[in-house]
């Protein structure tokens, strides 16, 4: 019999399932074949494929950021000047 105990955040929740599923060895055995699935042999979640997924992101946004930035254009520039410009804030004008 399940004894449900105070399971007022998803956290707690989340800890009691798989805190109870663990029981099963067929549970452990699925969890095992899954974690060996993404994490081994060109699965999801090993660095080669995150990092292609990563890539593919990218190359779907870029076309978007450099619209997005020829439409704001340099809205903040003067943000980096303390920083970047240490002469003058003439500098991150006439500078290229």
């Amino acid at each position: 019999m399940i004894q449900r105990k105070n399971l007022s955040s998803p956290k707690q929740a989340g800890n009691f399932l798989t805190g109870y599923l663990d029981n099963f060895a067929e549970f452990r055995i699925r969890f095992a074949d899954r974690v060996y699935k993404y994490f081994y042999n060109d699965g999801a979640l090993t660095a080669a494929s995150a990092q292609a997924m990563f890539n593919s992101r990218v190359t779907e946004l870029e076309d978007a950021i450099i619209a997005e930035s020829a439409r704001w254009g340099d809205y903040r520039r003067d943000v980096y000047a303390i920083h970047v410009y240490q002469n003058s804030p003439i500098d991150l004008y006439t500078k290229e």
